[in-house]
């Protein structure tokens, strides 16, 4: 029941009920989904392509997607994972892009969001910005040089190793 209360706190961007859940240890890349599956449905088979998908969203994918900064920012903190993939392919910097927060985009790049990822629509995050987010050619450019930059910066991981 935790888990779900996660996920409520999350998608409802109460930021201190979140951060009481986080404190009790409760997982933070869980998922329950807000409704049930038929009982015929067969989630076993699944391409091995597609191992990390999980049915349902997460609490940083629902936080993402209310654009609900100091969420993410506490479920990034709490390693919530950055590229997690809901049924559809779709990440929680599609959800950020789609809430036409710029800030939650750009907090999810610096934990390593894939930029570059396709949903199953064949739709990146800078594909998902909603046309109201975009009002001027000022925004235009921020979006496309976070977007873009992000996507040509060098892998922190490569240079470490």
């Amino acid at each position: 029941m935790l888990c779900h209360k996660m996920l409520v706190a999350a998608r409802d961007g109460k930021e201190d009920d979140l951060k009481e859940l986080l404190n009790l240890g409760v997982p933070v890349d869980r998922r329950r989904p807000f409704f049930m599956k038929r009982e015929q449905e067969d989630v076993s088979v699944i391409a091995p392509a597609n191992a990390r998908r999980v049915h349902g969203m997460s609490a940083l994918m629902y936080a993402a997607q209310g654009g609900y900064f100091k969420c993410c920012m506490h479920l990034l903190m709490a390693r919530a994972d950055a590229n997690c993939e809901d049924e559809d392919g779709m990440r929680p910097l599609h959800f950020a892009a789609s809430s036409g927060n710029l800030s939650v985009c750009e907090l999810l790049i610096q934990h390593r969001a894939d930029v570059s990822a396709v949903s199953d629509e064949g739709q990146t995050a800078r594909d998902m910005v909603p046309d109201d987010a975009i009002p001027s050619a000022k925004h235009h450019y921020r979006w496309t040089e976070l977007l873009q930059a992000a996507s040509a910066a060098p892998d922190m991981d490569a240079e470490d190793a």
